[in-house]
């Protein structure tokens, strides 16, 4: 009878194992905590959207649209399960500027708040830091580089940047 008792107990956790192996266990994310966002944007794939990728309570990769001056603006971070719109105040930029190149880097550096979300990240809140470069790549046209200055656009644009802080989805 203990036999019978030991292989039955066995199999059945076995079972059940198997079970949650093949159908799958969700993970839930943290409901809040450290929050990372990475940004990166090439004008050569995309002259509008930002690919995100968030770790953290906000996780998985999404689409990021802006709307920035020189101050700073909003940034909206879609992703599979809903939206969060961020708050973004630059603390300044530095450039690195090489015409004979026609060559430049952007130091960006500033603050972040959430702003609101919606779907699964609607009572969202979170705060932090960026920080992250911008490389603008252009050619000589008639001994002016591409950009502002000659009216036709960079060749080429990327940005990366990562934004750091702590999140809470409520």
């Amino acid at each position: 009878m203990r036999t019978f008792t030991r292989t039955t107990l066995a199999t059945t956790a076995v079972a059940a194992l198997l079970t949650a192996a093949s159908v799958g266990v969700a993970h839930a994310a943290p409901a809040g905590g450290q929050q990372a966002f990475q940004l990166h944007y090439n004008s050569q794939v995309s002259d509008q959207l930002s690919q995100v990728i968030g770790h953290g309570p906000i996780a998985g990769v999404g689409t990021d649209v802006e709307d920035m001056d020189d101050n700073g603006g909003q940034a909206v971070f879609t992703f599979p399960n809903g939206s969060v719109v961020v708050d973004v105040s630059s603390a300044g930029e530095t450039m690195d500027l090489n015409l004979n190149a026609c060559h430049a880097v952007v130091t960006l550096a500033g603050d972040w708040t959430i702003d609101h979300g919606t779907g699964a990240y609607a009572g969202a809140t979170g705060e932090g830091t960026y920080s992250g470069t911008r490389t603008i790549f252009g050619t000589r046209i008639k001994g002016v580089c591409q950009g502002p200055d000659s009216g036709v656009e960079p060749r080429m644009e990327t940005s990366d940047v990562l934004l750091d802080g702590s999140v809470s989805l409520g």
